[in-house]
């Protein structure tokens, strides 16, 4: 069946034409028909000479399913003679018996043949038993006490042997094994000299004498060192005052200069101005000279350029540099208790207290000078004595005060 035959038919054709069209298709379908009749048919055929049930259920008729009884009712069937009873008796006894004989036999034929016994054609197999080897031990080992034999008199019987000599001093020192001191834990608080145990023999072991002349050939060199370091600091110490003198002359230079024009520019101006212009026209000029200052390279205070500036003393100190890297690069020695001293952060707590020693002494040497006070604040107010101990602070001045005490040194030349 075509989708043609589905579709309408076409509107200008003639009634005739479709009539045999119709035609046509219905004798189509009657032989697509037959054909799949004729088809299955030969597929049954097929199916059945291929099976062989089919064969044998088209072979047994109804008959064969009923019993004999019921087919024939008068069927006498003969019982077995005594004979015949006997025969199969003894051949399935005789197959039995071979059956069993075999196993016996494979079962005996084995490796490791145990020992076998024949009582009354019986064989008994003897075998070792098996035992587990992590069960404990079932008998137990009775202590018995002993008991020694006794003589008539019940005493007992001595035991001759020589006495064993008592070691001297000497062979008591060689078999002594000294206390063992842990490498953790020292509870009581041994001291081990290593180098004592360095021999079986007990002698302390000796240092060659190679290593103190290495040392002072290390300390020569390292001295000759330290010599040329200090030439060339040195040097290069005087060249850098150099520069900063000739850079200060320069800076002084110009402030002259810049004074003499200010006196100049005073003559002037009318001497009634105001001592408020004059201290303004100051602190311009201290501005000019700072910008100079920094154009040249150097920008420093008023008090530098003008030279009123005190360098502060500070003593020089000279020590040795190993002194500092001692405590960084040392090794432990064998004889070394602690890392560090025992009151190392007592003193650095007690450094902002009051030295109550040094201020005793202070009031015993009290005379004509004042009081301690006074003392004291004479040597804060001098700033040229060193420091032995923590800042010193000041108080703070007042902004009135400071404002006043502002004349940068130029108070007498305005006047």
């Amino acid at each position: 069946m075509s989708f043609t035959s589905l579709l309408p038919p076409p509107k200008r054709e003639s009634k005739r034409k479709q009539v045999d069209v119709k035609r046509v298709e219905a004798e189509r379908l009657l032989s697509a028909l037959n054909k799949d009749k004729v088809i299955e048919e030969s597929i049954d055929e097929q199916k059945t000479k291929s099976d062989p049930a089919i064969q044998i259920a088209s072979q047994v008729n109804f008959k064969e399913f009923v019993p004999l009884r019921q087919q024939n009712f008068g069927l006498d069937v003969p019982l077995p003679s005594q004979e015949r009873i006997d025969e199969t008796y003894n051949k399935t006894r005789s197959f039995l018996q071979k059956l069993v004989s075999k196993d016996q036999q494979k079962k005996l034929s084995s490796v490791n043949k145990p020992d076998t016994i024949n009582i009354n054609s019986q064989t008994i197999q003897v075998t070792t038993r098996q035992q587990d080897p992590l069960q404990p031990n079932i008998h137990r080992k009775s202590a018995k006490i002993y008991t020694p034999q006794l003589l008539e008199n019940n005493a007992p019987i001595p035991t001759l042997h020589t006495e064993a000599e008592k070691p001297s001093k000497e062979e008591r020192e060689k078999w002594k094994i000294p206390t063992f001191v842990s490498q953790w834990k020292n509870q009581k608080g041994y001291t081990v000299d290593r180098a004592g145990f360095g021999t079986r023999t007990g002698e302390p072991g000796g240092i060659s004498g190679k290593f103190i002349e290495l040392s002072e050939a290390i300390e020569k060199v390292d001295m000759e060192k330290r010599r040329e370091i200090q030439l060339k600091y040195e040097e290069k110490k005087n060249l850098m005052e150099k520069e900063v003198k000739i850079k200060e002359d320069k800076l002084r230079n110009l402030a002259e200069r810049a004074r003499y024009h200010g006196r100049k520019q005073d003559g002037h101006v009318k001497k009634e101005t105001s001592v408020v212009e004059q201290s303004s026209r100051g602190n311009i000029l201290v501005e000019r000279l700072k910008e100079l200052a920094y154009r040249e390279g150097r920008d420093v205070s008023e008090k530098v350029i003008l030279g009123t500036a005190k360098a502060t003393k500070q003593p020089e100190l000279n020590y040795d540099s190993r002194l500092f890297i001692k405590g960084a690069s040392t090794q432990r020695s064998e004889n070394q208790v602690y890392d560090n001293p025992l009151f190392v952060q007592q003193d650095i707590d007690s450094i902002y207290r009051t030295n109550l020693n040094k201020l005793d002494d202070m009031v015993e040497n009290t005379n004509d000078e004042g009081s301690v006070m006074d003392r004291v604040t004479r040597e804060v107010k001098g700033g040229q004595q060193e420091r032995s101990g923590p800042v010193m602070f000041t108080k703070a001045e007042d902004q009135l005060s400071s404002d006043k005490k502002k004349s940068f040194g130029l108070e007498k030349e305005s006047k």
